[in-house]
């Protein structure tokens, strides 16, 4: 009995979570962030524990969210530039502690180069 596996669209899953979270610049951030992903796990060094797949993306995308809500609290305006600083710091907070020194660099000019100037919000904890 045959079967059939198929690859996730994990654009089409980000962009369907971001909007569930309240991102209104939704299709723009998917792709960036599953281009940050396939770049990532291009360049980056082959590491045991780096997981750059459905799991890890959920994550990131659930922290976003949280720290949108937490922006949207404390202030109301939210435009395509705050959107993508918050999805910046989820993307920061959630992978750079599992890193090794000399991927940290790397991973911060990825982003810097697919998020240029984003307005990352302070956000209490």
């Amino acid at each position: 009995r045959p079967v059939v596996m198929v690859v996730p669209d994990l654009e089409l899953i980000s962009e369907i979570m971001l909007f569930s979270e309240g991102f209104t610049n939704a299709k723009v951030l998917a792709k960036k962030m599953t281009v940050l992903y396939q770049l990532a796990k291009e360049q980056l060094s082959k590491q045991h524990h780096y997981d750059f797949g459905l799991r890890t993306l959920k994550s990131v995308l659930v922290r976003a969210g949280v720290l949108k809500r937490q922006m949207g609290s404390a202030d109301s305006k939210a435009d395509s530039s705050s959107e993508a600083g918050v999805l910046c710091r989820a993307l920061r907070d959630m992978n750079l502690p599992r890193f090794v020194f000399q991927d940290v660099p790397l991973f911060h000019g990825l982003i810097n180069d697919l998020f240029p100037n984003p307005t990352t919000p302070n956000i209490k904890h």
